[in-house]
């Protein structure tokens, strides 16, 4: 707790796509009299700050100085929206772009017993305009000094671009990076994309495909990843089976809680806070405890509605210690 408590002094750039998360909840009608299809009618509706949004919202209730560096449409409405839903201590740097709609990941959700039925993606990639990326590139160089951690989330769907990737490498700053692997980019984003970093948190499926092995050990593996690309903190979560940090040497821990309500968004809580531990150095026995302490609470949250506060952390990981 002392650790988590010393988060406050750091000074954090998030990078990343905006992404918006809207939950459709619906209840059962009946199939369809005509055609071979259920009928749901609509409940209501609720839309979440999801990606790199989500990202400066966990590392906003630790860290007291945040920035966001994202592109999207600055019309009345989203800005009121971003205003409601990010933390007052973000410091928003917005580069529209013409090219650019904001990315909605809509899921149906059947709403008695909170299942998803399906997901619809409002687009899966857009490339950013020469100007946009020359403007970004141009900030990220005047600015990255003055930040003690960047993270960046790569959802894998067209902000990020070469030249700005190399761009945010070549400064040395303390570096955590997600690549994301999902729907809308399998094969296409993998982690061997960044060398020469400093931390970075995957699944076991984004561990495993850049590598192409489904048998060697989660362990093994990362260790071959570290080389590889020439990190030397990588932290893989496994769902239920915990987490596995490697640092040198393997550091596991199991899970904390396996009262799901949705897993959607752990992974960035899970990276927002681990990454300022990994920053200040901590025992390396601590990413993986306090990894699954974020995912226990953050796996209580339906999408990313709420994000995780340190109030609720600290209590959690009190009671785990008793």
């Amino acid at each position: 707790i002392s650790v988590l408590d010393s988060l406050n002094d750091l000074k954090v750039l998030v990078i990343g796509e905006c992404i918006l998360d809207e939950y459709v909840f619906c209840d059962v009608m009946e199939r369809a009299k005509k055609e071979p299809i259920l009928v749901f009618k609509h409940d209501y509706t609720e839309l979440y700050a999801g990606g790199a949004l989500a990202i400066a919202n966990h590392v906003a209730n630790f860290a007291d100085k945040v920035s966001l560096i994202t592109s999207v449409s600055k019309d009345e409405k989203t800005m009121n929206f971003l205003e409601g839903k990010l933390n007052s201590k973000i410091l928003l740097n917005i580069f529209p772009d013409m090219h650019n709609t904001v990315l909605i990941k809509r899921r149906y959700i059947y709403s008695y017993k909170n299942t998803k039925i399906f997901e619809i993606y409002s687009h899966s990639n857009y490339e950013i305009s020469n100007i946009t990326e020359k403007e970004i590139i141009a900030y990220l160089k005047d600015n990255m000094d003055h930040f003690d951690v960047v993270i960046l989330g790569d959802f894998g769907h067209g902000f990020i671009t070469d030249d700005i990737r190399e761009t945010i490498l070549s400064k040395r700053k303390f570096l955590a990076v997600n690549a994301q692997t999902n729907s809308g980019n399998l094969g296409y984003n993998y982690i061997t994309k960044y060398k020469n970093f400093d931390y970075t948190t995957l699944t076991e499926e984004e561990l495993r495909l850049p590598l192409q092995d489904s048998k060697s050990s989660v362990g093994d593996l990362a260790k071959t990843l570290a080389d590889l690309i020439n990190c030397k903190k990588i932290c893989t979560t496994l769902g239920k089976r915990g987490i596995i940090y490697y640092e040198d040497k393997i550091h596991e821990s199991p899970v904390f809680s396996r009262y799901v309500v949705d897993t959607v968004g752990a992974g960035d809580a899970i990276l927002a806070i681990t990454a300022m531990l990994a920053y200040k150095k901590v025992d390396p026995e601590i990413i993986p405890f306090v990894g699954n302490c974020v995912g226990a609470l953050a796996i209580r949250i339906i999408g990313n509605k709420e994000p995780i506060n340190q109030i609720d952390l600290n209590r959690f990981i009190t009671n785990i210690l008793k």
